[in-house]
């Protein structure tokens, strides 16, 4: 069964920088890319990707952004379900959103890359804060 990467985290410009370059790296093989939004995911349109190459025997890579956040719905579950037994293609999701781990157990086949702030960034806002006593 094939492994679908999730790039996801607090970091939402680190997260789809990573995303990014991941198509890229799949360009560079030779692998056509299909973009695909969340919402306009239907279990057809899987059906039709699902194959391992396209018309010109390409290699496929499926670029996902907004596929598990948003309204829940039986057609975006199906959707889902197809995509984790999609085992010809390559498949990368993009969510400008963290994941707990107890959202990220509800997806098996799904490996998660969570990209978190540097803690800098929290000391730092701490050390401008106004009224702020001095040690």
């Amino acid at each position: 069964m094939n492994k679908i990467i999730v790039f996801c985290g607090e970091d939402i410009v680190s997260s789809r920088k990573a995303f990014l370059e991941s198509i890229d790296s799949y360009k560079i093989k030779g692998f056509e890319i299909v973009k695909l939004g969340g919402k306009e995911i239907a279990e057809e349109k899987l059906e039709l990707l699902s194959g391992p190459v396209s018309l010109f025997g390409e290699k496929r890579a499926i670029a996902i952004e907004g596929l598990l956040s948003g309204v829940k719905s039986k057609d975006k579950e199906s959707a889902i379900e197809k995509i984790a037994t999609m085992t010809e293609c390559f498949i990368i999701v993009w969510e400008g959103k963290e994941f707990s781990k107890i959202e990220q157990a509800k997806y098996p086949h799904f490996v998660f890359k969570n990209f978190k702030l540097p803690p800098e960034l929290f000391s730092f806002l701490d050390k401008i804060q106004p009224n702020l006593p001095k040690f």
